[in-house]
């Protein structure tokens, strides 16, 4: 059942409102249609800083304005980092949006980067193909590189049991300190007291902090580790050697604890589309729901203080903050004795939710999902305190996002203090919320930092918006980031956009890009509005797709295929619904006769599955595609952009939805006319509540006109950032186009020789 999809370009631009009537198509179709208008490159400008404003939304909102959008002469005065997820860039701009320096990667985020106090750049890098699938937030590698974008250090920490994600501290004695992945067997979680019942999967990943020791270019010598794993405690069997009380151990972590608040996330269809567009989860679709509930804790942010030698770690899967002691040896480390708190490797103070240690209820709650807890450095207002941001994921009323200053419970001797059988308590020393709370909501990643003049610096990292307000709460700088997230979804104040939306907050811009080897893609099939149980058919058929495609393939092959499926299009013609393989792809993976029966025989099969999970009238629908498609497209670099999500069913106030993203179809060589319109849908957006904005950012950071690696380096403002990634992304289509072009006609000379060769 090959259908081809492509739709005339000259028929999308002008007389698309006729098609759609003689075909009869559903209002779904139309609307996929119309979007393609959204689609087509706009006039330049518009931004504050130069950069393209998003299109209108329907039903009179307004635009999104990206880049600079506040700068008032209060602000503090200095130069922000950020690194957008997806993209290799880390931008250098000034108070005004224009870029003062960028670095170049191979490594797309993985996720932290800071400039340090010698000029130099210290990035994590994901690396997507290791032992842990690309998992939400993987990380291994750190690289450092000079101020002119030479790469000084490169290392990679990565096996089969072991890999950094999220974040990373650089301690003042130049060595690493990063969180790393601790994975451990179903057989070593039980023999430590996990309770069965709670073994979703065949492992668990806590984590544990790894110190590493540059000691070449792409060296490190490991000096000291804390492992989460030496410090449990479980009242479920009293024959396991961590058998105790949770509430009588607060300086022990509970094994059979756990909020699970990731994996509710997951477990949401539109939540998990906003999560992998980003490349949060890696690679994979959206039938591949991570396991989440290995990854146990999920720390997602490590700071470091040098007076106390502590270490503070986001938990968020307890919606906790913990402190332990950095002043142990190794082995100390370990156990329950030793360093300067004496209490070895043991936590030394938590907060956020005590009903982690059974020692409160839900009404002592604070923090939900929480990200970026840090000290406030020395010679700062609130010195010595620490500054949280709260990202308010499920919080009881409502939605919103928050930033809590606390001040620490710690007595003359530097312990903390805690009154026996009750929660360990801190002042809220200040806090900001948005005036109107639900227009300040980041469901994950994000951050917070105090700047010198007392004001404090919050990057809405799902939104893609940094901005800085004084202690009363006044907003005096604001800017979004304007890079293009290629799929990221749009943002929104209300109820979730995209197919079967349910009520929340946030929605996807658009859906996943169709892959190769994706029979049924996700646009296609709210087009067709296929219900529950077709949706789960088509999910199993894909899966055996994949499943095949995974035995019958050669590494080789399947890096290949992976390469097709990361670019911007897949050459040789527009995809085809209920093709596995076509025959351009076929050619460039180079397939041996023994592989091509396989891909045959597996054609049929979908060929008869798919036929029975769609009805008559949806048949009728593709032939019409078909029918006014024309014949194969030509080959144009771009895929197909998914439609904008629509308004979900429930959620907090107008629901936003996100708009197609641009890139032009191909010139057209196929005998049925040309291509359809490329470019990915989503465009630059990031997902979470709060006013729609720009592609996510994990965090972004403010450094001083005063910081010294700024010293002696050169500061010219340059373009914006909307401008340079206007002219990396035509260069990109440029080289993009020629490979395809080159590729083609590689496919088709071979063909021909294959075909005179038979004769």
């Amino acid at each position: 059942m090959k259908r081809w999809l492509g739709i005339p370009r000259t028929l999308i631009r002008h007389d698309w409102l006729r098609v759609a009537i003689r075909a009869q198509f559903s209002a779904a179709l139309l609307f996929m249609v119309s979007t393609s208008l959204w689609a087509q490159p706009g006039p330049p400008g518009g931004g504050p800083d130069g950069g393209p404003p998003r299109p209108e939304a329907p039903g009179g909102e307004p635009e999104v304005k990206l880049g600079l959008i506040k700068n008032e002469t209060k602000a503090y005065q200095g130069y922000t980092l950020f690194a957008p997820m997806g993209s290799t860039t880390t931008y250098l701009i000034d108070m005004e949006g224009r870029v003062v320096n960028k670095w170049l990667s191979d490594f797309t985020p993985g996720h932290s980067a800071y400039l340090l106090e010698n000029g130099n750049l210290l990035r994590a890098g994901a690396i997507r193909d290791s032992a842990f699938g690309g998992g939400p937030g993987a990380g291994g590698r750190i690289q450092e590189y000079s101020w002119d974008g030479e790469l000084i250090w490169d290392y990679q920490y990565s096996n089969d049991r072991q890999l950094p994600h999220h974040d990373f501290a650089k301690l003042p004695n130049g060595n690493v300190l990063m969180i790393v992945w601790d994975r451990k067997t179903r057989d070593e979680a039980l023999a430590v007291g996990r309770n069965p019942a709670l073994m979703s999967d065949e492992q668990m990943q806590p984590d544990c902090l790894i110190e590493v020791k540059p000691t070449g270019k792409t060296t490190g010598e490991i000096v000291w580790e804390w492992h989460l794993w030496d410090h449990l405690v479980q009242d479920f069997d009293p024959d396991k050697p961590s058998y105790g009380d949770p509430a009588e151990h607060p300086e022990l972590v509970d094994i059979n604890f756990g909020e699970g608040v990731l994996a509710a996330m997951l477990n949401d269809k539109d939540e998990r589309e906003k999560l992998r567009a980003i490349g949060y989860l890696g690679a994979g679709n959206d039938q591949d729901v991570p396991k989440i509930n290995a990854d146990w804790t999920h720390t997602n942010g490590v700071n470091y203080n040098a007076e106390l030698d502590q270490i503070v770690i986001s938990i968020h899967e307890f919606s906790e903050i913990w402190v332990i002691d950095h002043s142990t040896t190794m082995e100390e480390a370990k156990g329950h004795t030793g360093g300067r708190s004496g209490k070895g490797g043991d936590l030394l103070f938590r907060w956020g939710n005590p009903q982690c240690y059974r020692n409160g209820n839900a009404d002592d709650q604070v923090l939900w999902g929480q990200h970026d807890a840090q000290w406030i450095p020395d010679g700062y207002p609130g010195a010595g305190h620490m500054l949280i941001f709260n990202n308010g994921n499920r919080r009881p009323d409502g939605s919103y996002s928050q930033i809590v200053e606390i001040e620490l419970p710690m007595d003359s001797q530097g312990n903390y203090k805690r009154t026996a059988g009750k929660p360990y308590e801190a002042k809220i020393a200040w806090s900001y919320t948005a005036p109107k709370p639900e227009e300040f909501f980041s469901s994950f990643i994000s951050g917070a930092h105090r700047l010198a003049n007392g004001h404090t610096m919050i990057c809405s990292g799902a939104n893609g918006i940094f901005f800085e307000v004084t202690p009363e709460g006044e907003e005096v700088w604001r800017y979004v980031n304007p890079t293009k997230g290629g799929f990221g979804p749009g943002g929104g104040r209300g109820g979730p956009g995209g197919r079967r939306g349910r009520g929340g907050p946030g929605g996807p811009g658009g859906f996943e890009r169709p892959r190769v080897g994706e029979v049924l893609p996700g646009f296609l099939r709210g087009m067709l509005n296929l219900s529950d149980k077709q949706n789960d058919e088509a999910d199993s058929l894909q899966q055996t797709i994949d499943e095949t495609l995974a035995k019958v393939l050669t590494d080789e092959q399947k890096s290949s295929l992976k390469e097709m499926q990361e670019g911007r299009g897949f050459g040789g013609g527009l995809p085809q619904a209920g093709q596995v393989l076509t025959t351009f792809v076929q050619a460039r993976l180079k397939l041996a006769d023994d592989q091509k029966q396989e891909i045959t025989d597996l054609q049929k099969q979908v060929d008869e599955q798919l036929a029975a999970v769609l009805s008559d009238e949806q048949e009728k629908q593709l032939k019409e595609m078909s029918r006014f498609g024309g014949g194969p497209g030509g080959r144009g670099p771009g895929g197909f952009g998914g439609p904008p999500g629509g308004r979900g069913p429930g959620g907090r106030g107008p629901g936003g939805p996100g708009f197609g993203g641009r890139g032009p179809g191909g010139p057209g060589r196929g005998p049925g006319g040309p291509g359809g319109p490329g470019g990915p849908g989503g465009g630059p957006g990031g997902p979470g509540g709060g006013p729609r904005g720009g592609t996510a950012v994990f965090r972004a950071y403010r450094y001083g006109v005063d910081y010294p690696g700024l010293a002696g380096k050169t500061l010219t403002a340059g373009k914006s950032v909307a401008e340079l990634d206007d002219e990396a992304e035509k260069i990109r289509r440029e080289q993009e186009d020629a490979r395809a072009k080159a590729e083609e006609a590689k496919a088709a000379a071979e063909q021909a020789a294959g075909e005179k060769t038979e004769e």
